[in-house]
């Protein structure tokens, strides 16, 4: 353990080696400060940290995770990102439409 990170290269589901199948470059880390696991990559730059994962427990959606947000997939990623922005927006604007609508 180093500070409140430790280096995860063990585990029951073999996330942490399985994740070298996504980038070589990958370390799996717990972060017992902020309670989070981490994707970590030795080529980063400005440090290793590639991503903090949304999930309490290490499963096959940690892999999911890191092949979708890998650098390579950044266009698709906020191209997906804007088409449901746009999408929430439009819920948004008929649900105004439709209050303003039951007052008149």
């Amino acid at each position: 353990m180093i500070g409140t990170h430790q280096i995860i290269t063990h585990d029951m589901h073999d996330i942490a080696l399985r994740l070298k199948e996504v980038d070589s470059d990958y370390f799996l880390v717990r972060n017992y400060k902020t309670k989070k696991f981490e994707i970590h990559a030795l080529n980063q730059r400005g440090g290793t940290l590639a991503l903090t994962l949304p999930f309490d427990r290490l499963d096959e959606r940690t892999i999911r995770h890191a092949r979708r947000t890998r650098g390579e997939r950044a266009k698709d990623l906020f191209a997906e990102m804007d088409r449901e922005n746009k999408r929430l927006e439009r819920e948004r604007v008929e649900k105004a439409m439709k209050k303003v609508e039951g007052i008149l």
